[in-house]
């Protein structure tokens, strides 16, 4: 296992890794935090459908851990239409929601409303003060969804991309950092993103060729939590799924 020294973490090897499936990883998310948090990779209606398919797979697990709600970016606000309708009918996103609602488990969205974008950002939407305000009304939809919840119930969010940092990255302030900050509330989360090719490589991913071998053994996925004296793949994390299947279409 890695180990600090000086103060910098190293990487260990990766058969020294303790590696888990999905299903282990959100298992043990709703161990540690009444919230755990998942992400799926996509931009427009391009999307990697194998991180909707792991969310397929695990939605048994998170209801028999507790989960009674599942928020979802895609849904749009949480009393109105989604930012992108088309995305809905997607077929893998479709199955996504339709094994949350076979399961039991109420949907909501948790997206900021577009009507509501401040005049001084509407010109803006590129740059961090609009992702700032997005991100932040984001929380704050996510902090009223919490409340509704009986004390014994859990919460999955299904979040775009890296919203559902916990940490802040210079200017941006990711939804998953403000949520801690409204709530209180330590959310457990889990990056599916970190091997997914957002744009072709001439060569495979540093993260990829590490993690290669230990991947193919266990059927081409897998994922590991953080451990004290190891890097973070991605800041504001707290376990990653790795996988060979990384395409965008």
């Amino acid at each position: 296992m890695a180990v600090e020294v000086g103060g910098a973490a190293r990487w260990p090897r990766a058969g020294e890794v303790e590696w888990m499936s999905a299903a282990e990883l959100v298992a043990e998310g709703f161990r540690r935090s009444r919230v755990v948090m998942m992400n799926e990779a996509n931009s427009g209606l391009r999307r990697c459908v194998r991180t909707r398919q792991v969310g397929v797979r695990v939605l048994p697990i998170a209801w028999h851990e507790g989960t009674r709600l599942m928020a979802a970016e895609a849904l749009g606000t949480p009393d109105g239409a989604p930012r992108e309708p088309a995305v809905l009918e997607q077929p893998d996103m479709a199955e996504l929601l339709a094994t949350a609602r076979r399961l039991g488990i109420r949907l909501a969205g948790y997206d900021a409303d577009e009507k509501d974008v401040p005049i001084r950002l509407r010109t803006k939407v590129k740059r961090p003060v609009f992702s700032n305000w997005r991100d932040e009304k984001q929380a704050a939809n996510l902090a009223a969804l919490s409340e509704q919840l009986s004390s014994d119930a859990r919460m999955l969010v299904w979040a775009a991309n890296m919203h559902h940092a916990k940490m802040r990255f210079m200017a941006y302030q990711p939804m998953g950092w403000q949520f801690q900050r409204l709530t209180g509330i330590d959310p457990f989360v889990i990056d599916q993103t970190v091997t997914v090719v957002f744009v072709e490589r001439r060569s495979a991913s540093p993260v990829l060729t590490w993690a290669r071998s230990e991947l193919q053994r266990r059927g081409g996925e897998a994922g590991f939590i953080w451990r004290e004296g190891m890097p973070r793949l991605s800041p504001g994390s707290d376990a990653w799924l790795l996988s060979l299947e990384n395409r965008m279409e």
